[in-house]
């Protein structure tokens, strides 16, 4: 009965995602992947030929081979592409329902949560309606997580392997690499090795484009900074606009700066604080939800990453976080990009004002979702770990959490900065 309600639940996204895929438009990011797929099959690097092409190489591949079949098989680029991260979705589902399980979790609640991915609209938007891959490193990372719990040793080197097929593909897992070291109980030589074996696949596949330039290439892929359409960017953006009308920010360049920072001091203190955590998922998602909250530039296709960790965590903060991230997603659409959300259907003017206001409250309450999200995870570990922390941990991870603190005033002070010109325009 569970599988049956599980097939089910698939084979309506599956109409739904079809759906959106083939009444959408070639626009937006659709494009871009497009233009870094046929610089590489007309013998140019993108990394050097295209000024917006920041992603890992494996990205690019894959684009490539989509408009190579593309021709082939005589079906549009803009459907063809999003073939993949829907499969890798499908695949997903799947693969949490199989975990669950494994987890000794009920059947038909293994079946329920796993469709809470399948069906959840923030995962539909992203990968069928935007078009984004962001779904095919998840799955890596799922996969690298799964074999990274299992006490072969063998395994253990495939995860690493795979975990690093991920970052090739987009750069985010990289902010996973530094957990999955320390929250394995292995040696510092297999942790070494861990390393060296993760970082294998984005070496090779940059071999054939960073030999003409690899300092401009290497600072394109680690110097990008993001767009600043979701999380508080996009609060003080929908703020400014309704007192002003711009749509851009003023000190944007220091926001990215101060909040790198934040984030980098962040990271530390869950490294410290989570450090031997015996649940490396929940670790991983509140990482991403550090970025998610902290970073300043964060992209619409940034919100799908939480999904895969916090349905196998089963954590019922996702359903909060699913219904105020569709809300911005649909309010960021509906006024940046009404051609990319409505594909066919839409014959209008983009930037209404109407939509501005879904967009702003849409990011609020998303926003205080994340970081009650984060200071939950972080207070359920601490409450039942820091007494048997020793007196030095303790007190190095209160220090890491004050200069994490600290390194907040900045962007606060900002913040206030926007909100106060504003009012005053």
């Amino acid at each position: 009965m569970s599988t049956f309600i599980l097939y089910i639940g698939i084979f309506l996204s599956v109409i739904i995602r079809v759906f959106f895929i083939n009444n959408g438009t070639n626009v937006g990011d659709i494009k871009l992947l497009f233009g870094m797929g046929d610089a590489v099959l007309k013998g140019l690097n993108p990394y050097i030929s295209l000024t917006y092409n920041s992603y890992p190489p494996i990205a690019v591949y894959i684009e490539s081979l989509t408009i190579l079949l593309s021709n082939a098989l005589n079906i549009p680029f803009h459907i063809l592409t999003k073939l993949w991260p829907n499969l890798a979705d499908l695949i997903i589902t799947l693969l949490l329902y199989k975990y669950l399980i494994r987890l000794k979790i009920n059947p038909f609640f293994a079946s329920f949560w796993s469709l809470v991915f399948i069906l959840n609209p923030i995962s539909i938007i992203i990968s069928s309606i935007h078009g984004q891959i962001d779904s095919i490193p998840s799955l890596l990372v799922l996969i690298s997580l799964y074999l990274s719990s299992l006490s072969s040793k063998p395994k253990f080197y495939i995860s690493a392997l795979i975990l690093g097929l991920a970052i090739a593909i987009k750069p985010n897992p990289l902010m996973l690499l530094p957990f999955f070291l320390i929250n394995n109980k292995t040696d510092l030589r297999q942790k070494f090795t861990f390393l060296l074996v993760s970082l294998i696949p984005i070496t090779l596949t940059l071999i054939p484009f960073i030999s003409q330039n690899p300092q401009q290439i290497l600072l394109r892929m680690l110097s990008y900074g993001g767009v600043h359409d979701f999380s508080y960017a996009a609060i003080l953006r929908g703020f400014w606009y309704q007192q002003n009308a711009e749509i851009w920010l003023p000190h944007t360049d220091q926001f990215f700066e101060a909040s790198k920072l934040a984030f980098i001091l962040g990271s530390i203190f869950l490294l410290i604080a989570l450090y031997q955590s015996k649940n490396l998922l929940k670790v991983c998602l509140s990482v991403y939800l550090l970025f998610l909250g902290i970073y300043f530039g964060i992209s619409a296709q940034y919100l799908s990453w939480i999904l895969p960790l916090a349905i196998l965590s089963r954590d019922k903060m996702i359903i909060p976080f699913s219904v105020t991230g569709t809300s911005a997603l649909l309010g960021f659409y509906s006024f940046f990009g009404p051609d990319i959300l409505f594909g066919k259907f839409w014959n209008g003017i983009a930037y209404q004002n109407k939509y501005m206001l879904i967009y702003f409250l849409g990011n609020l309450m998303l926003w205080c979702t994340i970081i009650w999200w984060l200071i939950r995870i972080i207070k359920q570990y601490i409450d039942t770990s820091f007494k048997i922390f020793s007196l030095f941990r303790t007190k190095i991870v209160i220090l890491s959490l004050v200069l994490f603190v600290i390194s907040l005033l900045p962007l606060i002070q900002m913040a206030f900065d926007v909100i106060v010109k504003s009012t005053q325009l």
